[in-house]
């Protein structure tokens, strides 16, 4: 018989939030390695039609602790990194620089049996803590402000 895992503490309504979804089409595979010592697997893809000399890569990795903690459990840890770079121009749009700018997407799961639908209202938990309300559709500058310079106590 296989154990079934839910999350608990993930609850809420699904909400018809609107994001931006990137253009699959436009993405190449670089490529796909794993990590000898590690374990962790990474596919990397580049924006083809972003400028080669500040590409938009996507990485998503993958790896299965080694070793148990002392209840036994070994956790999966999957990512998914879009990086990016913020141009710095001057006023007459002159580039100065070129500074990068990424976002993570962290999964951290028990490696066991768990349900696809929990593991999508994990992540959509988390991304609603970036929305004041999400039946406005509307994203949370507060909290995106402060995440920006660093304020963690973004419900104060």
């Amino acid at each position: 018989m296989t154990n079934v895992l839910s999350i608990d503490g993930v609850g809420g309504t699904p909400s018809d939030v609107a994001v931006k979804i990137f253009d699959q089409s436009k993405w190449q595979r670089l490529s796909s390695v794993r990590d000898a010592n590690s374990g962790r697997e990474t596919t990397t893809y580049v924006d083809n039609t972003s400028d080669p000399n500040s590409p938009v890569i996507l990485a998503v990795s993958s790896a299965v602790d080694a070793k148990a903690d002392a209840a036994g459990t070994r956790m999966r840890r999957s990512s998914i990194t879009f990086s990016t770079f913020a141009r710095v121009v001057d006023g007459d749009g002159a580039l100065l620089a070129l500074k990068k700018a990424s976002c993570v997407i962290a999964i951290n799961l028990p490696d066991a049996d768990m349900e696809t639908t929990d593991v999508r209202d994990l992540v959509m938990n988390a991304y609603s803590g970036t929305f004041t309300a999400l039946e406005t559709k509307v994203p949370n500058l507060v909290v995106l402000g402060a995440l920006r310079f660093g304020i963690t106590d973004i419900f104060g």
